[in-house]
């Protein structure tokens, strides 16, 4: 996918080395916005803003190459922030968001596997709390028992 993205960005901007750089800092925007998103759901306002500026500084202009990890990066966060709404909100478009952009990070190069591996586990963790609200119960009857052993026994009784 990164070929027809750098297509795209000589189409737009002219066959030039520099084509390629406008395109990655137009695809960083949004990244930087995603990731002031994903602080401030942790941090308050002003130190969700230094993690947006941190990266914004020790990101991209450290090394401009249009390199297929910067976008596994930046699809990366936004499917981790579109997966945050999701486990706040319930609905299922923002998981739907996720899964698309963990997806778009595998086009990319084949490392975005491992954040719709991650994301697919904490969807798998997490399920038991989702899945009263929304009516989604991914892997419910099928699989391991992930409960604790100290949920399984009963009250009053020590296992040791």
């Amino acid at each position: 996918m990164l070929g027809y993205w750098h297509a795209l960005s000589f189409r737009l901007f002219g066959v030039h080395l520099l084509s390629l750089r406008v395109i990655l800092y137009l695809s960083f925007l949004p990244f930087l916005a995603a990731t002031f998103a994903l602080a401030r759901r942790f941090v308050e306002r002003r130190w969700a803003a230094v993690a947006a500026a941190a990266a914004a500084v020790w990101g991209v202009p450290n090394y401009p190459a249009s390199m297929p990890t910067w976008y596994n990066l930046f699809l990366a966060v936004v499917a981790l922030l579109a997966f945050a709404r999701f486990l706040e909100s319930g609905r299922q478009v923002w998981l739907v968001g996720a899964g698309a952009a963990a997806g778009a990070s595998v086009l990319f190069k084949l490392v975005g596997v491992f954040s719709l591996a991650g994301l697919l586990l904490a969807l798998f963790v997490c399920s038991p709390w989702v899945g009263e609200r929304v009516g989604f119960r991914p892997g419910l009857g099928r699989g391991p028992d992930v409960r604790l052993a100290s949920q399984r026994a009963r009250p009053g009784r020590s296992r040791w």
